[in-house]
């Protein structure tokens, strides 16, 4: 409005358009999870499905699962993860055996400085996959492999 006589006015209307920056960190479902999977699951298996969210909008919420390079190098060789979907998969046959638990830290970014950071912790179940093993002790030194008793040796001869 100016300030003549009679005073004149004019509108407009002003449009705000508030743009989304990259201010939320992703978030997981849960930060501690523990799964068995048994030792035979074969290669592809599912073991787990990360679920993480992010408040921001569009590329700024799109999230990136990966393993921290604090994880053993056997556990990176026997798993694998969608860096899209958050899901952990069996790369290479599991051996109790060999080791019965890995712990997996998983992160999510969505391109921020500071990622999120889940622990999953695989405990590997014994599946009956070794045959027995007998430890021979001989007492009486064998000849050739054979161990010869006389057969009037007394009951309970060791």
């Amino acid at each position: 409005e100016d300030g003549g006589s009679p005073p004149r006015s004019s509108t407009a209307i002003l449009q705000v358009t508030v743009t989304d920056v990259n201010d939320n960190h992703p978030v997981f479902k849960e930060n501690d999870i523990e799964i068995s999977v048994p030792e035979n699951a074969p290669m592809g298996t599912s073991v787990c499905q990360l679920h993480a969210t992010d408040a921001d909008l569009g590329s700024n919420a799109q999230i990136h699962f990966y393993f921290s390079n604090q994880i053993s190098s056997l556990a990176k060789r026997l798993f694998d993860i969608d860096d899209t979907t958050g899901l952990i998969t069996i790369r290479a046959p599991l051996d109790r055996e060999e080791s019965p638990v890995h712990k997996l830290t998983v992160l999510a970014s969505d391109g921020s400085s500071t990622p999120s950071r889940a622990t999953v912790t695989v405990n590997v179940t014994d599946t009956n996959d070794n045959v027995p093993s007998i430890d021979t002790r001989y007492i009486i030194n064998p000849v050739d492999g054979t161990v010869l008793l006389s057969e009037n040796a007394p009951l309970n001869t060791k």
